[in-house]
């Protein structure tokens, strides 16, 4: 015997009403379960950044450690230059492992450092009158070389770059504003440009004249540092930009991205030279070795790898040993040794031949 069944009418109220609820139901699954995901890595980092400094609280004459945010290394006197949290400026010799703590500005938000010539620049924020204002002071050997203030009228913050050689400095704000300096005049010569909008993930060439941007809405490209053309864009590079680095010659640039994804790209044709991927999140920090044959990179899962580009179907040295995220790297002198910075604050030296610890530096 058949049955007649009334048509459901899924344009009537009710059935729209359940419609909604099954998708309101999905979207708050879904909302949880991205939750419970960055809980689960919060936890994770956290458990691992209460083990170090309950270590160290039970250790004589133990100090808490402030997280460093950035390093760099000036080869001409040996040592490693830490920006630490809060405006604290760490420099430490490589030779002796003497550390030398300067206090700069509480308002520093970014920080960088030539490898030659000793220029330092910092980069002041803060929020005045409706607006965003900045200022940038650099530095050649302790002496002031510029101190500029300028404002922007949207709530943008800024970057700072200064090329590896130390003769050419740039901010960029993210609304793409760019104020460049010739730092080997006596008098300082200024560029402005525009670009479009930016990530913070911006790199100056080592010589200064060309400029690796990580734009927010477009493909990444190179391009001039005093005029912002000449673009080369940077093929199958996706996703948000979270760190780069050149080779000392600037024929190479590395780049890490949010899909974990480390990539080497020729500067002179954009093309990718060199592809791997990290089995968990993403990378912090890479760093080539002075020759350029070797890369090292490290990130969220406290790891540091260091691959010989020249076998590249070797796989990678890794360094274990270090908690927390590692958000600086710079290779030593001749290469035989590498510095890593992490977010919890510790710096470490190891070994490159044989990937050993040597010290604690921080």
């Amino acid at each position: 015997m058949l049955v007649h069944r009334p048509r459901l009418n899924l344009s009537s109220p009710r059935h729209q009403r359940t419609g909604f609820f099954c998708l309101g139901a999905l979207r708050e699954v879904f909302v949880l379960a991205s939750a419970v995901s960055i809980v689960t890595v919060c936890l994770w980092q956290s458990s691992a950044f209460m083990k170090v400094h309950l270590a160290a609280d039970k250790q004589p004459n133990a100090r808490k450690l402030l997280p460093v945010l950035a390093l760099n290394v000036d080869r001409e006197r040996g040592a490693v230059l830490a920006h630490v949290w809060g405006g604290q400026h760490d420099e430490i010799s490589l030779d002796t492992g003497d550390v030398t703590q300067q206090t700069i500005f509480p308002e520093v938000i970014a920080y960088d450092a030539s490898q030659r010539n000793s220029v330092v620049a910092h980069l002041s924020e803060w929020a005045e009158g409706g607006a965003i204002h900045h200022r940038v002071d650099i530095f050649r050997r302790g002496e002031i070389l510029i101190s500029e203030e300028f404002g922007t009228q949207s709530q943008t913050s800024a970057t700072v770059n200064v090329s590896a050689d130390g003769t050419y400095a740039i901010v960029m704000t993210l609304e793409g504003n760019a104020i460049g300096w010739e730092l080997r005049d006596e008098e300082p010569k200024r560029h402005e440009f525009t670009l479009e909008p930016l990530n913070v993930e911006n790199n100056l060439s080592p010589d200064g004249n060309r400029l690796f941007v990580s734009a927010d809405q477009a493909t990444p490209y190179f391009c001039d540092s005093r005029t912002g053309q000449s673009k080369v864009e940077l093929q199958g590079l996706a996703g948000f930009c979270c760190c780069s680095e050149w080779t000392s010659d600037g024929r190479y640039l590395a780049v890490g991205n949010q899909h974990g994804d480390v990539i080497v790209f020729d500067t002179t044709t954009g093309k990718q030279v060199w592809h791997q991927r990290l089995d968990f999140m993403f990378a912090r920090a890479v760093s080539f070795s002075v020759d350029g044959t070797q890369l090292a990179c490290g990130g969220f899962d406290h790891k540091t790898r260091i691959w010989n580009l020249s076998e590249p179907e070797q796989p990678p040295k890794e360094l274990k040993g270090q908690y927390g995220i590692v958000r600086g790297l710079v290779f030593g002198p001749n290469d035989q040794t590498l510095v890593s910075a992490s977010f919890e604050g510790t710096i470490h030296e190891w070994s490159v031949a044989t990937g050993q610890l040597l010290r604690q530096l921080r």
